[in-house]
């Protein structure tokens, strides 16, 4: 065991910490912090906006309470409150951190006690030898450390439960204070000295994650489609689009969670005899394939949480009585028979929640019981019992019980069942989690729904929550041979210390550039915590399996990825494909040509082919981003502008105009014509009335409809008196579990009939028009004049055009093709090139409707136009093949300064493919 090297000092009125780089004054007297000395350069760093103590207690009766004396007791701090109690604190002083060890048991009557408590003020920034950080990090899982470690925070806190229910005798703080360009260092040097029985120490993560290149490679999901007989496929697909990770989650097509049963492995006679494969034999007839190419895999677990499918975890007695239960207590009434489908019970049955899915993904209630050794699945509940009840569930077999057997309510989450936190078998999956990954030739853990455990108050305490999370990722990392490269759905400060990357978000299905860019403002707090981040999981083509594409769900276009990928290089952020597999890549959509363009971006960022200052210009974020090849054969990015306007209706003379202001130099620009869906009002269907006398402003509220399902119609249409105003705007919402914000622009005067389909508003969720609810009306500015009529469900249909173009003063530019809904038109200026993406019908698959296939075409093009500096105007027309309302949205793209590598930087060598960048024509 480490020794203290510096000595406590003590004076009448004082006692002081002091190590090679920091020292602390602490008065005896309310034990509040004086002094804060930066040692390096003799300055004082105290946060003197408030006085603070250096350690307090919180009373189930009071507010925080400061010491009222401290003194140095065998060596120990003693710090005393009011005469209620005293609490020991042994100080160690080693060169490059001071380690506070609580010395006493903490009552119950104390709800928690903080200690390490300092607040400093100083010049923090990253990577700067003139600055400085001040961190605390949590050595046992007991302490709550409240504060992220890397300095910008500058203030350090450690607190202690007593509701977690353990001894807390033996809670271990550490705190480093250093210049930012050593700090990491001295971070290293607390984790290096945390016991793996006690707290989460981890050389993969923390301090340590940055000196490993994997975390910082791109990676894929994959949840289906891996077997022993594809698994050098696998591997080629990930070389073909330079993947250096597979991420492999758990699921029914790979592993069981709970149990790890890994049944992509399994041989067929296993399949048919039902035999448990563990991870030594996924690695010897698949990983090793994989690994053996250099590709890392990664164990995508769900945590804590136990699978309908673990039936091994789930038939057993002995976890059975583990799983979390509802407080509920019920009981058999009379006799139960091994073939009875209703279970009559001697208590009121008819408060318990039994939710619509067997078992919800948020929602705590699943619909199963336990009674003895049997799960019961419930479809029907009322005062008496449970009714037309389903026996012998998930391995366990259908057996007669007697009157009286208890009853229990099995919860869950996340669509699984949750052991009690702490329990033995939250701890057994901690360590099966381990095991998976050191038999199964894993180098990466994912542990997704982490906050499973945490989710319900019946789960654990809020006041327990810290150290249940915790406990289960040190049994995961402490029982690991190699420490992993880890990620946590999650993410709080006492689980830092084994965490290399994080940020990922869940693929965006509209508006790609709002949600990346608010992802990323999340994410420019990683570097802080030395960490880096992923520019979230990606769907490169989340329309692929849309009947209708470029609707509820958007399409990815190539400005999409450059906005993503910029950002990703400036970053040093990777990416993550989802979904990702054999059948994804080769169903004809787009997914594997936006993937491989992204590829771009992920090639140059990888080999660090920028220099900062071309990362610095572009986080400035003035403008958008994209990468091109010169002339001379390096890469550069050059700023980018783009102007969108919806087209509601080409009729309407005032809805095809759209204006919009160039920043930068008169240019031909990139053009991208996106033609929508549209209705001839059929198949009515009055989603809300509204009266049409009456001025829309005393319509503004929310109003509640009858549940609805409107996926047949698709489509929406109100009557709308517009009133010429270019500012007015009115906004119909429909809302769901998500909302889709419709816009309607009253630019027009008199009534018209509005189409709505594709919602304006941005979210990574996927909208959907089943189960709603309600309608919002909303209004922007006075909106005078303007009233509405009925908001009704309409069928959706194809408007094909022909020759559509785009006017921009007295030019105009005509593109040779007719466009169906859901394709679209881009023009490229840097190759005077357009091309139309389209797509043709797949015959189904054993009944089963199978999505289109992409197809991309070079077109023909008459004129030229050109962008003025400046505010303009640019003006959408086409010759319509039907009599619904053309629809359509125009994008005008214009290019500003080019933004290279300064001389005499050295630019590595970086191979991409030529198919990378080109529009491949299939």
């Amino acid at each position: 065991m480490k020794k203290s090297l510096f000595p406590i000092i003590e004076t009448s009125a004082t006692i002081t910490l002091k190590n090679k780089y920091l020292q602390i004054t602490i008065s005896k007297e309310g034990g509040k912090v004086l002094e804060l000395i930066n040692l390096m350069t003799g300055d004082s760093i105290l946060d003197k906006s408030a006085p603070f103590p250096f350690a307090e207690i919180v009373t189930k009766e009071s507010e925080p309470l400061s010491p009222s004396s401290l003194m140095l007791e065998n060596g120990k701090l003693k710090f005393v409150f009011n005469q209620l109690f005293y609490v020991y604190v042994t100080v160690d002083l080693y060169s490059d951190y001071i380690a506070l060890t609580l010395d006493s048991d903490i009552p119950d009557t104390v709800s928690a006690f903080s200690f390490g408590v300092l607040k400093a003020d100083y010049f923090w920034a990253l990577d700067n030898e003139n600055a400085f950080g001040l961190s605390g990090l949590a050595m046992t899982t007991t302490v709550d450390p409240e504060i992220y470690p890397g300095g910008s925070f500058k203030a350090t806190k450690a607190t202690v439960y007593t509701a977690i229910g353990v001894p807390l005798k033996g809670s271990k703080f550490g705190i480093a204070f250093s210049r930012m360009t050593e700090h990491r260092e001295h971070l290293k040097s607390i984790v290096d000295d945390i016991d793996p029985a006690k707290g989460i120490t981890s050389k993969h993560g923390g301090p340590y994650a940055l000196d490993h290149k994997d975390i910082y490679g791109d990676y894929v999901i994959l949840q289906r489609g891996l077997t022993p007989q594809t698994a050098s496929e696998n591997v080629n697909l990930c070389n073909e689009y330079s993947v250096e990770q597979i991420d492999m989650h758990q699921g029914p097509r790979t592993f069981t969670q709970g149990d790890f049963n890994f049944l992509c492995a399994a041989t067929e006679e296993e399949i048919a005899n039902n035999t448990y494969v563990p991870a030594s034999a996924f690695k010897e007839r698949i990983a090793d394939k994989i690994t053996s190419q250099g590709i890392q895999l990664s164990l995508h677990t769900y945590s804590s949480l136990i699978s309908k499918y673990a039936s091994s975890v789930l038939s057993n007695p002995k976890w059975q009585q583990q799983i979390v239960y509802g407080n509920e207590v019920y009981s058999v009434k009379g006799e139960l028979t091994n073939d009875a489908t209703d279970v009559f019970t001697h208590e009121d049955a008819s408060n318990i929640i039994i939710t619509d899915d067997t078992l919800p993904y948020r929602n705590c209630h699943t619909k199963f019981i336990l009674i003895d050794e049997e799960i019961i699945l419930v479809n029907d509940v009322n005062a008496s019992g449970f009714f037309n009840v389903e026996r012998g569930m998930f391995g366990t077999k259908a057996i007669a019980h007697k009157d009286g057997a208890e009853i229990r309510h099995l919860y869950g989450w996340y669509g699984m069942f949750q052991p009690k936190p702490l329990s033995e078998l939250f701890y057994h999956i901690a360590e099966e989690t381990a095991k998976a990954y050191n038999d199964g030739g894993y180098e990466m853990i994912y542990l997704d729904g982490l906050e499973s455990c945490i989710r319900d108050e019946s789960f654990c305490t809020p006041d327990q929550r810290y150290y249940v999370l915790a406990e289960f990722v040190r049994t995961v990392v402490s029982n690991c041979k190699v420490d992993p490269l880890i990620e946590y759905s999650i993410f709080f400060p006492y689980l830092w210390n084994a965490r290399g990357r994080g940020g990922a978000w869940d693929i965006s299905n509209r508006g790609h550039k709002v949600q990346k860019a608010k992802h990323l403002k999340i994410l420019e707090k990683f570097p802080r915590y030395f960490y880096t981040a992923t520019v979230g999981w990606f769907g490169y083509a989340p329309d692929r399996k849309a009947k209708y594409k470029n609707t509820i769900t958007e399409t990815v276009f190539r400005d999409d990825l450059d906005f993503m990928g910029s950002l990703a290089v400036a970053n040093n952020f990777c990416t993550v494909c989802n979904p990702f597999s054999i059948a994804d890549f080769s169903d004809g959509t787009m997914l594997a040509d936006n993937f491989a363009y992204y590829g771009i971006y992920s090639r140059l960022r990888e080999a660090n082919y920028f220099a900062p200052e071309v990362k610095k210009e572009i986080l400035e974020k003035k403008h958008e981003h994209k990468v091109f090849k010169q002339s001379d054969g390096t890469w550069a990015f050059k700023e980018m502008e783009y102007f969108k306007h919806r087209v509601f209706d080409l009729n309407e003379k005032n809805f095809t105009e759209g204006r919009a202001n160039n920043p930068f130099n008169e240019q031909t620009p990139f053009m991208r014509i996106e033609h929508f869906y549209s209705s001839f009002g059929e198949n009515p269907v009055v989603v809300q009335k509204f009266d049409e006398t009456k001025p829309v402003s005393s319509l503004v509220g929310i109003y509640s409809i009858p549940k609805a399902d409107y996926d047949k119609n698709f489509a929406f249409k109100i009557r709308v008196h517009g009133n010429g105003s270019k500012t007015d705007k009115l906004a119909i919402t429909l809302k769901a579990t998500w909302s889709n914000v419709m816009e309607i622009p009253l630019n027009f005067i008199g009534w018209k009939d509005i189409i709505l389909i594709e919602p304006d508003n941005d979210t990574d969720a996927l909208c959907r028009l089943t189960g709603i609810t309600s309608v919002e009306v909303a209004i922007e500015g006075d909106c005078e004049g303007v009233r509405i009529g009925d908001l009704t469900s309409v069928k959706i249909v194809d408007s094909p055009v022909i020759n559509p173009s785009v006017t921009i003063g007295n030019k105009t530019v005509t593109f040779e093709t007719e466009i169906h809904s859901g394709e679209y038109i881009e023009y490229y200026p840097e190759t005077d090139k357009a091309y139309h993406t389209y797509y043709t019908p797949t015959p189904d698959i054993d009944g089963i409707e199978q999505p289109d296939k992409a197809h991309i075409k070079e077109i023909a093009h008459n004129g030229t136009v050109t962008v003025p500096e400046g505010s303009f105007s640019y003006v959408y027309n086409a010759h319509p093949k039907t009599q619904a309302p053309a629809r359509a949205k125009v994008v005008i793209g214009v290019s500003g300064k080019i933004i290279k590598n300064p001389d005499g930087w050295i630019a590595p060598n970086v191979n991409i493919p030529d198919e990378c960048i080109k529009i491949k024509i299939k």
